[in-house]
């Protein structure tokens, strides 16, 4: 998917927000990813990283006769930092003492433009669930190893593809009125690059496939969302019958 056709969907989008403002809901989204590359030979959510941008939401019932709409698809354009890292340290080849040695520093920044579509479930107006699937397209990276940066040649180093596929699983609870907390979870569906690792101190030579896992928190802005919908119960119809 080229970059045009993004900014036609975001488009589309944002205007279809406009004809309708009385349907749609719209985002404010900022936070931190704390994400790690499955399959770089290190471990932890030790790379952190932005979370922010904007989103459109449609509520809807699938019951037309139920005022509650609580159920909703959602779009989001976010700029998206992922990647892994690892804090220097030494290592000594030959004795094995990690006093002294090789120093080792490791950091793999990737920057992404996301595309998020969701469904998601709100109950009460107090929390939701959703889940869904994520298009980012990558827009910068910067990878550093043993303080030196890497040069992609395709042959020995290969570069992070430049589209990732994620799923996503989403919580959302609100804190006061029209201001929200999430948490989420991605995962890329496919790999996001095919490493050889040459054998060293620590490990084996080997070839792994590699893969985005991110955690994140962040805060939620919504927009044309009456405050009655957050505040004021529904009242059931009664029948009533009148004798005159």
């Amino acid at each position: 998917m080229s970059f045009k056709r993004i900014y036609i969907l975001i488009f589309i989008s944002f205007c279809c927000t406009w004809l309708h403002a009385q349907r749609f809901k719209g985002e404010i989204i900022a936070g931190a990813n704390f994400t790690q590359v499955d399959g770089d030979m290190e471990a932890g959510f030790k790379k952190v990283g932005v979370k922010a941008g904007l989103g459109v939401m449609f509520p809807f019932s699938f019951d037309k006769y139920n005022p509650k709409k609580n159920w909703s698809v959602s779009m989001e354009i976010l700029y998206n930092q992922k990647g892994a890292r690892q804090r220097q340290f030494d290592y000594n080849i030959d004795t094995s003492d990690w006093r002294y040695g090789v120093k080792f520093k490791y950091k793999l920044n990737l920057d992404y433009i996301s595309i998020p579509v969701l469904f998601q479930y709100t109950h009460r107006q107090i929390w939701s669930i959703a889940a869904g699937f994520q298009y980012s397209r990558l827009v910068n990276v910067k990878e550093i190893e043993y303080d030196i940066k890497r040069v992609y040649d395709n042959d020995t180093v290969v570069a992070p593809k430049s589209n990732d596929w994620s799923v996503l699983v989403d919580i959302r609870v609100r804190i006061w009125q029209q201001l929200k907390a999430g948490f989420r979870f991605e995962y890329s569906m496919v790999p996001i690059r095919t490493r050889h690792f040459n054998q060293t101190a620590y490990y084996n030579e080997q070839t792994r496939k590699q893969y985005n896992n991110s955690l994140s928190l962040y805060l939620i802005v919504m927009f044309n969302e009456k405050k009655s919908e957050n505040t004021e119960k529904i009242k059931k119809p009664t029948d009533r019958t009148y004798y005159y």
